[in-house]
């Protein structure tokens, strides 16, 4: 199983839809909830009781292309008091953006 690290947060839910260029990111199994977007234009999942656990990469395979970067903006981990922000590189990415 593929991994992913954000910040201090640890993806091990990787899936990528190549037709929607979508990235999908979760602890643990995807789960019911809602989102919130980022200033980036991607979108960070939160369950039924508000706890982060998921980002949804929006066209990630386009922005990695275009900037080289993936940049996304994630909640601090609880004992965190600021935001975390990663730069996602091609080798970052690149496994979970392999089709099969």
């Amino acid at each position: 199983m593929n991994s992913l690290v954000i910040g201090d947060w640890i993806f091990d839910s990787v899936v990528y839809d190549a037709d929607r260029d979508v990235l999908y990111l979760s602890i643990g199994e995807p789960q019911a909830g809602h989102g919130e977007e980022t200033a980036e234009g991607h979108i960070l999942r939160f369950n039924e009781d508000d706890a982060f656990f998921g980002v949804t990469l929006i066209d990630v395979r386009k922005i990695l292309e275009e900037d080289g970067e993936v940049i996304v903006a994630v909640p601090p981990r609880p004992q965190l008091d600021e935001p975390q922000r990663k730069q996602l590189l091609p080798s970052d990415l690149s496994h979970a953006l392999a089709t099969c």
